[in-house]
């Protein structure tokens, strides 16, 4: 069966080291393609963006080689969702392709507009204790202060896009099956919230709950890499019966 690319956006504070260990755990038929932001990783010197409208032109950059035809997917999580959802956006309307599939993890849709859990502009220690409430934060790093120094600029700076992102209805809605994944015990995203997600597609939006919180993502990588195999799968083959480009 053809393969196809899963392009994958992390959690603010994140990088694409995140989805490392998924490439043992992948199905040979999905070619893992973790995208990095700037600011972190292997473009560490790289300045971080002003705003997130600023960090879709830059991953459009770099993402638009890889779009040769072949099919492809998304997933992230959190501030990955949302980078997420404006990025297919932005792929639809400037090259006209779009995935067969995206799963949007740990977020509420863009059109609920919350407060974020993390104020980017509060003082080190309230801003150390709203992680520590949040979670996800390694304590390797809680308890390193020149860690800490690295580390926290790039979540300030993360928080901050989300907290000023605006919000722009669109009147076209994608044309895919979505996933919309949470943890059950997630206190930030409701399950009420991940099902809003099916307002932005003409076809099927699923809902699935794992076990654990906000960063359940962390704990359960074989059961999320299952879920992702066995849906992208199915993406394909139902793509190949439409009478697409996809072959065995």
């Amino acid at each position: 069966m053809e393969r196809i690319k899963l392009f994958c956006l992390p959690y603010a504070g994140g990088s694409a080291m995140m989805y490392k260990r998924w490439s043992k755990l992948m199905d040979h038929a999905i070619e893992l393609a973790p995208i990095e932001l700037a600011n972190r990783g292997t473009r560490s010197k790289h300045p971080h963006y002003e705003n997130l409208n600023q960090a879709v032109d830059d991953l459009y950059k770099w993402i638009l080689p890889y779009l040769d035809g072949s099919p492809f997917a998304f997933f992230g999580h959190s501030m990955g969702s949302l980078l997420s959802y404006e990025l297919i956006h932005k792929i639809k309307e400037l090259t006209g392709q779009e995935p067969i599939h995206a799963f949007f993890s740990g977020r509420n849709p863009p059109h609920i507009i919350k407060e974020e859990s993390v104020a980017f502009d509060s003082g080190k220690e309230e801003f150390l204790e709203d992680l520590r409430q949040l979670g996800g934060m390694p304590v390797e790093i809680l308890e390193s202060e020149p860690l800490l120094d690295y580390v926290l600029p790039i979540i300030r700076g993360d928080f901050k896009m989300m907290s000023t992102y605006s919000y722009v209805p669109r009147s076209a809605k994608f044309e895919f099956n979505i996933s919309a994944l949470g943890g059950k015990a997630d206190k930030e995203v409701p399950v009420e919230d991940l099902r809003e997600w099916a307002q932005f597609t003409n076809r099927e939006c699923r809902t699935v709950l794992f076990e654990g919180g906000h960063f359940f993502i962390n704990e359960l990588p074989e059961e999320i890499v299952s879920l992702i195999t066995r849906t992208l799968r199915t993406a394909l083959l139902a793509g190949r019966g439409r009478g697409g480009s996809l072959h065995a």
